[in-house]
């Protein structure tokens, strides 16, 4: 519910966050950045409770525009977000269960969360598959 978290900055003519401001949820997650109309808008990084770590662009309180989000596994991606999902074209880290060290990549289009669209993937040992996903 919106009274359980906590919002320190500038607010509008109607009392909600606008501007610059910090917002902790009662989960632990913790958002700094920019607000408008009471959502998160504009820039701002946000720390997930389960340590995930987002900075980029936000709109109405969805990950929106171009962003990174650092993984609590270590896996990265770097790219473009819609409302909320990986969508358009980014770059992906995994982290290999087996040997953490050693990271697939994958360079491409994603829709709706999901590789989609041409791309490579550069296996952690060397391997490439570069075309066509879905």
């Amino acid at each position: 519910a919106l009274e359980d978290r906590v919002y320190e900055g500038a607010r509008n003519k109607n009392g909600e966050a606008e501007g610059f401001g910090k917002l902790q949820y009662p989960d632990g997650k913790i958002y700094e950045g920019d607000f408008l109309a009471g959502k998160e808008h504009g820039h701002g990084v946000c720390k997930y409770a389960h340590w995930d770590i987002y900075t980029g662009q936000w709109q109405e309180g969805k990950r929106h525009g171009r962003g990174h989000h650092e993984y609590a596994n270590g896996e990265e991606y770097s790219g473009e977000w819609f409302e909320g999902r990986r969508w358009g074209s980014g770059t992906y880290h995994y982290v290999s269960v087996d040997e953490p060290s050693s990271r697939d990549c994958y360079v491409g289009q994603w829709h709706d969360g999901k590789r989609h669209g041409y791309g490579i993937h550069t296996y952690a040992n060397g391997d490439v598959y570069e075309g066509k996903f879905k």
